[in-house]
């Protein structure tokens, strides 16, 4: 039986620039696939058609660049690249920052209960 995965940070990236990190305590991931049902003509029996695929997530906590925020506002994709205490890394790639409640300071943004949306997932070992 292989470890289970646990991860305890992530980091906001766009491109290869980091430009964020977040606390896992207490945040989730979720994966989801919309299926249609086609009725054909008839009495066909419904055909099951497969849609699109979700990764979504939240952090409880998380830091993003002041510099960057903006361009979150915009909503520019980005990478969340979740790393456990040791072992592999699972990736949300395209992501879309969305929903969050926030406080300002100097130099950062500490954003709160923050959900995201991507479009692909990758593990790497």
């Amino acid at each position: 039986m292989s470890t289970p995965f646990r991860p305890t940070t992530a980091t906001i990236k766009y491109g290869n620039t980091t430009v964020g990190n977040g606390l896992i305590v207490g945040s989730s991931l979720n994966f989801s696939l919309d299926v249609d049902e086609f009725y054909g003509m008839g009495d066909q029996d419904p055909t099951l058609i497969k849609g699109h695929k979700h990764y979504g997530g939240r952090f409880r906590k998380a830091w993003l660049d002041h510099s960057f925020f903006n361009d979150a506002l915009a909503g520019y994709v980005c990478d969340i690249v979740f790393t456990p205490v040791a072992g592999k890394t699972l990736t949300v790639k395209n992501a879309i920052l969305r929903v969050w409640d926030f406080t300002m300071d100097e130099d950062a943004v500490v954003l709160e209960n923050m959900d995201f949306v991507g479009d692909d997932i990758d593990v790497s070992p």
